[in-house]
């Protein structure tokens, strides 16, 4: 379950805020709606070092997933 703080609790509550934190994601609401993600950096490295997705333009894409996302489209348009 994911733990949520208003963004007033943040500034009267940074202490609760950065040890729950500390034991997990948790969720900053603006307004009654989600608005930012407060973490311990452990959590956000181990995350991003998981993440395998990469996100390229057209000019960046490495030659490989050119050759894969062509065949595939190539497939899939026949």
């Amino acid at each position: 379950m994911t733990t949520t703080f208003t963004l007033t609790d943040l500034g009267k509550r940074t202490g609760d805020i950065t040890t729950a934190a500390m034991r997990g994601p948790v969720v900053i609401t603006r307004h009654n709606k989600p608005a930012f993600v407060m973490m311990s950096i452990e959590f956000y490295d181990r995350r991003k070092r998981e993440d395998p997705r990469k996100v390229y333009s057209v000019d960046t894409v490495p030659d490989r997933q050119r050759e894969v996302l062509v065949a595939a489209l190539d497939e899939a348009l026949k």
